[in-house]
């Protein structure tokens, strides 16, 4: 009886135990919401409403682009038995790459027609530039994937 109660009575350490996990896991993502609205009420102050508008048509072609092409790698590196592996991690990050140059591509080349979907040649110069993001993101180390597999 008196082991429960000291049991009990312990504090548990940081990212021991389930509890600790969705805390942790909770907290990041509530910060990262916290983080995308103070930028988006900063973008607001900062910008006009036309330059606010094409902004935010420029992030909607960039996000369902990437949640199209999206095949998983990283859910894949994190559960997979042999994510540890180093040529495994090595494929995973070349297809991660070889999906960022194809959206890259995509958005670059796709840039003017969707300018004229919107009646907005203004769209063509800033959907291009917004295209490097894809290579840029594709190039990102593995590190924080597998530091989440790993915890």
């Amino acid at each position: 009886m008196e082991n429960t109660v000291r049991n009990r009575s312990r504090p548990r350490l940081l990212g021991r135990g389930f509890k600790s996990d969705l805390f942790a896991s909770t907290f990041a993502y509530g910060s990262t919401a916290v983080v995308r609205l103070g930028s988006s009420l900063i973008l607001t102050r900062l910008l006009t409403p036309q330059a606010y508008g094409i902004f935010a048509i420029l992030l909607t072609f960039v996000f369902t682009l990437e949640m199209l092409s999206d095949v998983g790698p990283a859910g894949l590196l994190i559960r997979h038995p042999r994510g540890n592996e180093v040529r495994f991690v090595h494929t995973i990050w070349t297809i991660r790459l070889l999906r960022s140059f194809l959206n890259f591509g995509i958005l670059y080349l796709a840039a003017p027609l969707l300018a004229s979907l919107y009646h907005a040649p203004a769209l063509t110069g800033p959907c291009r530039l917004l295209a490097l993001f894809f290579p840029l993101a594709g190039a990102e180390s593995m590190s924080f994937i597998l530091a989440q597999r790993n915890q």
